[in-house]
């Protein structure tokens, strides 16, 4: 390319030739790094090549390109020579064209939520009952057996102390989301943007040293000395051993600028799961026994009501929460997002952690940024779990349902309710029960029930407040009045006034008193109570309620007189 150069020197700028294609083997051309600014000034200290018409070098602080060359297109003529090679020159950031990126797809979070039943119950009252003979341990009669009237019963009934049923419902719930670790580099290092330029070699004398003396100055055939060469540049072109040219050295000028750059880098997936589960009671239901009922003809009335005064009512602590945020007491992946701790990055399509900033300095080198290769604990640590509580339940000092906080999300299952002991023998006791005249002999029958109340402290009770249960297998009784009569006549034979008296017949004197003796003491059944006792007889005078004699002729009571007012009916 050849340009229109101008002297600076010259008060009108006086225009000179420039043919600078390497073609014209040494003249001297223009590089771009020697040019000065857009007018087309140039740097000093370097020789041009002009013509003015003739060919000559000229110093560049001498010659400027012609006005306005580079912004208005003023090169007056381009010489091409094959093959053509062309250089650009061009510095400034190369911005690469934005690449398309595909949106990446937001992951679905997973939640699950379940529930789950649990049932304790004792509602049977293991009931039993006796009747017996007083005295109890010491019984004289097997009632089973026999035992008469007027003689005492006992009843005995044992039941479980408490009866219960509850019920519980586990409610579990558990969230999974997909969350990336986010840390921003933060990068330091340096950048050569130099440039290349020609350098000339320098002009100045050289001197020839001793033994290459160039001149004899005293003329005896030895050189002894040198006056001194004038030399330019690099090069002897002439062959005179004197340089008087350079063609130019290409060097590069270092320009040290301090690079930055922002890279932000995501971890792999890591699914993060929070769950919680809590136990509610649903049901809760307590009775305690209230009474005892028993029937038999033998007991007095027909039946016996044996109240309970010596049970003591179960000390119990309930607690019951209906809504599900009085059980869990934060939501960690909602709270995360909104403190902060998740958010939402657009450019990775989901939730990330963010790490602090690190900083790295490449030195004369773009530092390379390590990747997150372990983001587990990062999130763990950054996002906690559910706080859970239960519903209370203690029973008689146990605690069956703990409500204390659980930092894991996870509390208590419910414990066992313990199962009540039977009561004490006297709790449902009755003696001196006195089998009436009226009962006839024979096998009585006998039936029972208890009756529980509910305690106050209920959850959705479905029992009605007092329940009765059936006592099985209670024992009969069996009424069995024994009667003992063994008479006899007082003989009066020695009054016997007869001619011919008969000593086997008993002599009753008329006129005279006479004694009847009736005796309710003799053996009867071979049971106990009836012919235990000394001399294997019993006296059943207490159950003898009259003792009668039938006479064959007409009896007047304290008179000798048919007396009407005196006869004895028959």
């Amino acid at each position: 390319m050849s340009y229109s150069l101008f002297e600076r020197k010259s008060a009108v700028n006086r225009g000179v030739g420039y043919p600078p294609d390497p073609f014209y083997y040494d003249r001297h051309t223009i590089d771009y790094d020697q040019i000065a600014d857009i007018d087309g000034m140039l740097k000093p200290g370097f020789p041009v090549t002009v013509t003015k018409p003739e060919t000559k070098d000229e110093p560049s602080e001498d010659i400027r390109i012609g006005y306005g060359t580079f912004a208005n297109a003023g090169a007056v003529s381009i010489r091409f020579w094959y093959p053509i090679k062309i250089d650009y020159y061009a510095f400034g950031e190369i911005t690469p064209p934005p690449s398309i990126t595909p949106t990446p797809t937001t992951p679905a979070s997973s939640v699950t939520d379940d529930t789950s039943k649990q049932i304790d119950s004792s509602m049977e009252p293991d009931a039993d009952c006796v009747i017996k003979a007083d005295e109890r341990g010491n019984e004289m009669f097997d009632v089973e057996q026999g035992i008469p009237v007027r003689e005492n019963l006992y009843v005995n009934a044992n039941v479980r102390e408490y009866l219960f049923d509850v019920s519980y419902t586990e409610h579990s719930h558990s969230e999974t989301e997909q969350v990336k670790v986010k840390k921003t580099w933060n990068l330091k290092w340096q950048e050569d943007h130099g440039h290349s330029k020609t350098e000339y070699c320098g002009s100045g004398t050289s001197y020839h040293t001793s033994g290459s003396y160039c001149t004899d100055s005293d003329g005896d055939g030895v050189n002894d000395s040198c006056p001194g060469h004038a030399y330019k540049g690099c090069r002897d072109t002439n062959g005179d051993g004197i340089n008087d040219s350079c063609p130019g050295h290409k060097v590069w000028v270092p320009k040290w600028v301090e690079k930055t750059d922002t890279v932000v880098i995501y971890s792999d997936f890591y699914d993060v799961t929070r769950s919680y589960s809590y136990w509610t009671v649903d049901h809760f239901e307590a009775f305690i026994p209230e009474s005892v009922t028993v029937s038999n003809n033998a007991l007095p009335g027909g039946s016996i009501k044996i109240p309970a005064p010596g049970i003591n009512t179960p000390n119990i602590s309930l607690s019951h929460r209906e809504n599900t945020n009085e059980h869990v007491l934060n939501n960690p992946l909602s709270d995360a997002k909104t403190d902060g701790t998740l958010k939402y990055d657009s450019n990775a399509a989901c939730y990330v952690v963010e790490v602090s900033d690190g900083y790295l300095d490449g030195g004369k080198t773009k530092p390379s940024v390590p990747g997150i290769t372990n983001p587990g604990p990062i999130i763990e640590n950054r996002i906690p779990q559910y706080q859970a509580k239960n519903d209370l339940l203690e029973f008689n000092g146990l605690t069956i349902l703990e409500d204390k906080v659980s930092n894991t999300g996870d509390t208590k299952d419910p414990e066992k309710i313990p199962k009540a002991t039977v009561c004490g023998d006297n709790t449902f006791f009755k003696n001196n029960l006195t089998i009436p005249d009226n009962i006839l002999n024979g096998i009585h029958n006998s039936s029972g029930k208890i009756c529980y109340k509910r305690v106050t402290e209920t959850v959705n009770p479905v029992y009605d407040s007092e329940i009765s249960y059936e006592i099985p297998s209670i024992n009969s009784v069996t009424v069995h009045t024994p009667v003992v009569c063994h008479a006899s006549i007082i003989d009066d034979k020695e009054n016997d006034q007869t001619l011919n008296p008969d000593d086997s017949r008993i002599t009753i004197v008329l006129g005279r008193p006479s004694k009847i003796a009736l005796y309710t003491v003799g053996s009867h059944l071979d049971i106990p109570g009836y012919n235990d006792t000394p001399g294997g007889s019993m006296d059943c005078r207490k159950y003898t309620a009259k003792r009668q004699v039938l006479f064959p002729f007409d009896v007047y009571a304290g008179t000798d007189k048919s007396d009407p007012s005196c006869f004895v009916k028959k």
